[in-house]
């Protein structure tokens, strides 16, 4: 099977589980704050168990060490795209609010439930433990910069707190001391933290469904801005920057986790953040709804051409 082919299971399989939680949504099925329920325990629950569980087992100070260049390029990533998320966010609209949404968008992708989804479906668990080391540094601008754009009123301690405080960073170390010093777990404890990982993916879409789902379509689909912040996201941003690494003779598996960031759809921090502070969700449920459909052949495209 291509590369083509299996990227484009991978996420036929992911999108089947969107659809599912939208029609749970739009029949009533369950509850309206299941989203929350979901929300929170995918953040406190099943992703910290699937960073943890690869982690504990593969991170070791060898590993660390031959892959501290994987901080640098993800570094320089970010700072490569930030002009261009400036300037084309500052193009599109003028209210600070959304122009912050914009940027976001531009600069980071939904690498933490998709692309996780992704890179260990295609790839398998040896590759993922690769993009969990390289996304470190994404995590942490993710939870710091990123939700200051988010949450413009928030106060610099409350971003420091969540930036150095949440389920995210604290899994990352947790799972880094476990892999360093090889602390013997019980095997029900591995156990149980392999179910919970392995029931992350399924989950995360249900949610991304049931969010979207909330919404009437009309509002979501008819604004052509979404489509261009979407393909700018999905197709050109991944294609140059990834184009700019082979012309470098980067390492093969450096080209696949970087990849694996930057052609991810937009994600639900859109959402979830100005949620929290009674943004309005509206535009970050438009862009989760066009780039998701449009990834189920973006990414499996960009995957074959790009790798």
């Amino acid at each position: 099977m291509t590369i083509f082919q299996t990227t484009l299971n991978q996420m036929l399989v992911l999108f089947f589980f969107i659809v599912i939680g939208m029609l749970l949504k739009r029949k009533n099925i369950l509850p309206d704050n299941a989203g929350t329920v979901m929300s929170r325990m995918e953040t406190y629950v099943l992703f910290p168990a699937l960073i943890i569980n690869n982690l504990m087992t593969k991170c070791t100070l060898e590993n660390i060490a031959s892959r501290g260049y994987y901080f640098i390029f993800a570094i320089g990533i970010l700072a490569a795209v930030y002009p261009v998320a400036v300037v084309l966010s500052n193009a599109l609209t003028k209210d600070r609010i959304t122009k912050y949404i914009y940027r976001y968008s531009f600069m980071i992708s939904n690498f933490g439930f998709v692309g996780n989804a992704v890179v260990n479906g295609v790839f398998g668990a040896d590759m993922l433990f690769e993009f969990l080391i390289f996304t470190i540094p994404l995590s942490f601008f993710t939870y710091s910069v990123g939700f200051a754009w988010l949450v413009p009123g928030g106060t610099k301690k409350d971003t420091l707190k969540r930036a150095l405080l949440n389920p995210t960073i604290i899994a990352l170390g947790v799972g880094i001391v476990l892999g360093i010093t090889n602390f013997p777990m019980p095997k029900f404890a591995v156990d149980a933290i392999s179910a919970a990982a392995s029931s992350m993916t399924p989950v995360a879409m249900l949610l991304t469904g049931f969010v979207i789902g909330g919404y009437k379509f009309k509002e979501l689909i008819t604004k052509p801005v979404i489509y261009f912040v979407s393909l700018t996201r999905l197709v050109f941003i991944p294609f140059v920057v990834v184009s700019v690494l082979k012309l470098l003779n980067v390492p093969e598996t450096l080209t696949i986790v970087a990849l694996g960031f930057l052609a991810m759809p937009l994600g639900l921090n859109t959402i979830v953040f100005p949620a929290a502070y009674g943004g309005d969700t509206r535009l970050g449920a438009g862009m989760a709804l066009i780039s998701s459909a449009l990834a189920v052949i973006t990414i499996p495209a960009m995957f074959a051409i790009l790798l």
